[in-house]
């Protein structure tokens, strides 16, 4: 996948989050299974530490999960740090190196299969329009700030 992302054949990187317990992802039929992985927690964390091994650069990484996205689905208040846009963004430290462990993840059933895998980046703050809701790992806000997002 990566060499095809390096060869721009792939514009966006996501997950499916998708939280099924194990008792589901298992059996003899593998049509039968809940599809889907838990990995909206991992996914920027994992890239930027695969992509930044690649060579790639911290707003490649930016573009691969996030604005990438916007402008695939026409949302044209999000994706970007401009003026009349939504200023929903994560700060990250770029600093922060380790690796996923099972014991880390805030999923409803907390394994994923990223775990061992190297992570580059801890964020630090999110901002939702502007306002901060999560800062240093903790909802600091109680006010509901989400709402529904249609293509332009």
């Amino acid at each position: 996948m990566w060499a095809e992302v390096l060869a721009g054949h792939v514009p966006m990187v996501a997950s499916d989050h998708s939280p099924a317990p194990p008792e589901l992802k298992r059996g003899d039929d593998a049509f039968a299974w809940w599809g889907g992985i838990s990995g909206v927690q991992t996914l920027r964390g994992t890239v930027a530490a695969a992509a930044t091994e690649r060579g790639l650069a911290p707003w490649d990484v930016a573009r691969l999960t996030a604005s990438a996205a916007a402008d695939r689905f026409s949302l044209t208040s999000k994706g970007r740090l401009e003026v009349g846009r939504d200023a929903d963004l994560t700060l990250v430290d770029l600093d922060y190196r380790d690796e996923v462990r099972n014991a880390d993840l805030l999923y409803r059933y907390p394994r994923g299969p990223f775990v061992g895998c190297p992570v580059l980046g801890r964020v630090v703050r999110t901002l939702v329009r502007g306002n901060t809701v999560i800062d240093d790992g903790h909802l600091v806000t109680d006010a509901p700030f989400g709402r529904i997002v249609r293509p332009s």
